[in-house]
């Protein structure tokens, strides 16, 4: 930490103690520093769990002589709160775990500012299984889909066994409800896995939730679910707010730069593939009711980037929430040109996200995919004026 001692000493944030021990919470931590990270993070959980974090409470002696405990306190809460949160003294640990999986590529930064919990697909390429985004980057997955020397990749959802063995972890950490948010059964058998797996756990209070949506439209979701998590929303609020406003007006289109990876992904016909490469013709796709579909194409890639820009401003002027999210796909210099076309726009979002799309994905998309994700209304002569 850069913090000089007296400031340190100013802004380490504070836990009101209320009567729950009469031993200094200085000394447990310190002895607790003997154990692992994530034990530290359990034992803060569980001892002081509904307490407040302060800046201006249990200021001890001792407590002041362990720099090592301080620098774990600090670490571990502005993980989770940021600076305001502990000067205001408003923030409690949500006893609320937001999880979803692999197919939303959402950021791991995102996912650790919002505590949000990601369980990965698996991929096989032949008898090789891997983790998505775990042992397998989106840059070696282009790398093996391209060399030629595997079987085309498959993908698998999370077992029951995998979504019990990460619940049950969750609510060992003290957490008192899970709120799972996934790609759409439309699409993955990711929620059949949870919904055996909440089968099996009847005393969990575990919520699933259908995104009707994948990749950076589930992605945007769970972000915004951990986001309400960490204003403090309730149970209920967070759920409410899912289901009525954000999951039907989460929107997501694409251009496909090439048409060989929806081939081999059985999606499209080998005579569509040669006369569509032929023309130099390229898709462009939207996600609606959980479904994708083709709704226009365009000549070339040149096309197609002007389109994009040319429809960012109806997307401004409809944002739910100040925002948007660009997809891209093993070749991020796309994304970079569409993001400088489109930020100078007046009524652009303070906020638009370059998004890397996993291996899950970008199985059936392949490099080169230009995207758009956000939260708002959506007309397709938007994109054909």
């Amino acid at each position: 930490m850069d913090f000089e001692n007296e400031r340190m000493k100013m802004t380490i944030f504070q836990v009101y103690r209320g009567g729950r021990t009469n031993i200094p919470l200085s000394t447990l931590l310190f002895f607790s520093y003997l154990r692992t990270f994530e034990d530290i993070c359990i034992f803060i959980r569980k001892v002081i769990y509904h307490q407040y974090f302060r800046i201006d409470c249990l200021i001890s002696t001792n407590f002041t002589n362990y720099p090592i405990t301080n620098y774990l306190i600090f670490t571990f809460i502005s993980q989770k709160y940021s600076l305001d949160d502990a000067i205001s003294g408003d923030r409690t640990l949500s006893k609320i775990k937001i999880v979803t999986d692999s197919t939303s590529d959402l950021p791991k930064d995102l996912a650790k500012k919002y505590d949000i919990e990601i369980i990965p697909l698996n991929i096989f390429f032949g008898d090789k299984q891997f983790k998505d985004r775990v042992d397998l980057t989106p840059g070696e997955f282009y790398e093996m889909c391209n060399s030629g020397d595997y079987e085309w990749p498959k993908t698998s959802q999370p077992s029951a066994k995998e979504f019990m063995e990460l619940y049950t972890q969750i609510l060992d950490q003290g957490y008192e409800t899970i709120i799972s948010v996934h790609i759409t059964p439309k699409m993955s058998g990711t929620l059949n896995s949870v919904q055996l797996a909440i089968k099996n756990m009847p005393d969990a209070d575990i919520v699933p939730i259908d995104s009707n949506n994948v990749t950076l439209g589930l992605g945007l979701l769970a972000y915004m679910a951990g986001k309400l998590n960490k204003e403090g929303k309730s149970r209920e609020e967070i759920i409410t707010t899912l289901k009525k406003q954000y999951i039907p007006n989460t929107r997501i289109c694409a251009v496909i730069d090439t048409l060989e990876y929806l081939h081999r992904g059985g999606r499209i016909g080998r005579a569509k593939k040669i006369v569509g490469t032929l023309l130099n013709k390229k898709p462009f796709l939207e996600v609606k009711d959980g479904q994708v579909s083709s709704i226009d194409s365009v000549k070339g890639h040149d096309e197609g980037f002007d389109r994009m820009v040319k429809m960012a401003p109806h997307l401004f002027d409809t944002l739910l929430v100040d925002e948007l999210w660009i997809g891209y796909a093993d070749t991020k210099e796309y994304s970079e040109k569409l993001y400088e076309a489109i930020k100078d726009i007046p009524n652009a979002p303070n906020t638009i996200r370059q998004v890397e799309i996993g291996p899950t994905v970008g199985a059936h998309l392949g490099p080169g995919v230009m995207t758009y994700c956000w939260l708002g209304d959506w007309q397709v002569k938007w994109f054909k004026e």
